[in-house]
């Protein structure tokens, strides 16, 4: 529904507007990362942006999603093409939302809370390692302590774009058919290897991270995507999307478990090597 040529957008608009929704209102969008972006987009549009409350249901939407400070829909070939200011009024978090998600949307959402540990905050990364297998049981209980340490982490050091430029790419690459979670979780693999090959990272941190995802199931979309990883050229492309969305060239890299810098001028030679050893079934880790 993101990428459908703005038509859900306008029919919530067209909503909004047959029920006389005025700026005095409030929008409760309550759903996944998709469902709160096209939610968010149409509210931004009617009378000059009406409040928006987002309510997310989905790991991944509970620990990333809902904190965007803009609303986006997706072309046909570049997620995220048409974006608008989008700060929500509050974001209200019942993990009991979650309860029912599929399994592949429940696994891939620990990535997001991996990818912040990884590149912000080692203490975040710890209690990752330590919620992982009750998290990979569907333990309510551990999401809440994820979510709650994510955004306290979130609040306290902001967001990091560690991941999410071949993440976007892969997504938009696979007609938006490949699970964000998932996606995300490729995205910190390309990352991950990439940081081992220039010598920023150890082997050995690579292999916690990857072992970890593993583990929880959040690369289960990896042997469906090897199609996809090994398009080389067309996936750096998603350099290119990230340097004109973010207006910088740069991409984040991790140089160990909590810690990252920027690469102000990515190797796509390498980076394409590292894609073709994932694509031929070379272990992520």
């Amino acid at each position: 529904v993101k990428a459908d040529n703005l038509q859900s957008a306008l029919k919530i608009v067209s909503e909004m507007l047959t029920a006389k929704v005025g700026c005095g209102d409030v929008v409760l969008a309550i759903g996944g990362g998709t469902l709160l972006d096209v939610a968010g987009y149409a509210a931004a549009q009617v009378r000059g942006g009406v409040k928006l409350v987002r309510m997310p249901t989905t790991p991944a939407a509970m620990m990333d999603a809902a904190y965007a400070d803009f609303a986006a829909v997706d072309s046909a070939t570049v997620k995220d093409a048409l974006q608008v200011p989008s700060v929500p009024a509050a974001v209200v978090i019942d993990v009991g939302f979650a309860s029912s998600v599929l399994d592949g949307v429940w696994r891939g959402g620990i990535a997001e809370a991996v990818r912040l540990g990884v590149a912000l905050d080692a203490s975040l990364w710890k209690k990752v390692v330590k919620l992982a297998p009750d998290y990979a049981r569907r333990d309510g209980a551990a999401l809440s302590a994820l979510v709650e340490a994510v955004f306290a982490v979130r609040a306290k050091k902001g967001a990091t774009s560690f991941g999410l430029w071949a993440a976007q790419r892969l997504e938009s690459m696979s007609g938006y058919k490949l699970p964000h979670g998932y996606a995300v979780a490729i995205g910190l693999c390309i990352d991950l290897g990439y940081a081992v090959e220039k010598g920023w990272l150890k082997a050995a941190d690579r292999a916690k991270v990857t072992e970890l995802m593993g583990a929880c199931g959040a690369l289960d979309g990896l042997a469906h995507s090897s199609h996809l990883i090994g398009q080389a050229d067309n996936l750096l492309r998603g350099l290119d999307a990230w340097a004109l969305a973010s207006g910088e060239p740069s991409v984040v890299v991790p140089t160990g478990l909590g810690k990252s810098k920027p690469d102000e001028a990515p190797d796509r030679e390498l980076y394409a090597r590292v894609m073709k050893a994932l694509a031929s079934g070379g272990t992520a880790a």
